[in-house]
């Protein structure tokens, strides 16, 4: 009851602040002159996952890297099946009708550095190059770097939609989304460590826990900023916020292995693991493929192809789910 308690706990917080999180990144888009999608990928992706980072921190310094590696990976497959059921409720009212090309980079983006980590998780190494450093975790945070890199020479979209809260100031906007991701950072030990007793008293695997039960949480700022997004007529922000969350996760996994008191954390996986990723990389393609059918009918329409890849994208997630749990 404690622990559950604890969840409930974090979760209302984090849905607050995700809502005001939001908010203020709109502001920071419209005033600064960076437009949505590269605040989306940059600020609004890093401050949503801050439960990922603080929770995976802890998660691998008390001894449960599987947690931390479940939370990340099941938190790419959560994150799509939300963004596919949040395009099916607003289409043909806020999606945006042609996908930007910074947009698209973002999400090849995404999906290519998951495939990376569903690799490196299938090889499984637990080699330390030096000192707390593998070789794993510099191929993911090289990876996203570079990655951030290249997207910076795309010249920002145009024609972004204006957000209801465009009349505030910058600093309002900055003082808003500080604090906002503040409230996010303070909840991740606590479901670090209410998960673990979770997974510990119910008997469930830490891995089937990390990728349910850690990454349900730990997934609600990015579910609830787009669609307060998407309610504030920004879906760039919402869709760069969604897929550049998935990349930042990735970085996350990197660099959650310079905790771990013994050897690399890919080590200490299993195949319940490779399943995550992999069908977290499946549902990306998917629900870029579902954006890439909508630019395909007028706007104001809803589509049919639209619909029915938004039950293919949550079929996928329940049956890849299904599939961590046998394996876990």
């Amino acid at each position: 009851m404690a622990a559950a308690g604890l969840f409930t706990f974090s979760a209302v917080v984090v849905v607050i602040a995700a809502v005001a999180l939001a908010r203020g990144a709109d502001v920071i888009a419209e005033k600064s002159g960076w437009g949505h999608v590269w605040v989306g990928a940059l600020l609004l992706a890093g401050a949503t996952s801050l439960p990922e980072f603080v929770t995976d921190i802890s998660s691998v310094r008390i001894g449960s890297p599987a947690l931390a590696a479940g939370d990340v990976l099941g938190a790419n497959m959560l994150n799509m099946s939300n963004l596919a059921i949040l395009t099916s409720i607003f289409a043909g009212r806020y999606l945006v009708s042609k996908l930007s090309r910074q947009e698209m980079f973002i999400a090849w983006f995404a999906i290519v550095l998951t495939a990376i980590a569903t690799v490196i998780v299938t090889v499984g190494s637990s080699a330390k190059l030096l000192g707390p450093i593998s070789v794993p975790s510099l191929v993911l945070l090289g990876g996203y770097l570079v990655g951030f890199r290249l997207m910076g020479r795309f010249a920002s979209e145009s024609g972004d939609s204006r957000g209801s809260w465009a009349d505030h100031t910058l600093r309002w906007g900055w003082l808003v989304f500080g604090a906002a991701a503040a409230l996010i950072f303070v909840s991740g030990p606590v479901v670090a460590i209410s998960a673990r007793s979770i997974a510990e008293l119910s008997g469930i695997s830490e891995g089937f826990v990390g990728v349910l039960g850690i990454a349900l949480v730990t997934t609600l700022p990015e579910l609830t900023a787009a669609a307060t997004a998407l309610r504030i007529g920004v879906p760039t922000l919402a869709f760069a916020g969604m897929f550049g969350t998935n990349a930042f996760n990735m970085a996350v996994f990197g660099f959650v292995d310079f905790f771990s008191p013994e050897g690399a954390i890919f080590g200490d996986l299993d195949s319940s693991h490779v399943a995550a990723g992999a069908a977290a990389t499946a549902l990306m393609l998917l629900v870029l493929a579902q954006f890439c059918a909508r630019q395909r009918v007028p706007r104001g329409q809803r589509s049919a192809l639209v619909e029915a890849g938004t039950f293919v994208v949550v079929g996928g997630y329940v049956g890849a789910l299904s599939l961590v749990f046998v394996l876990g």
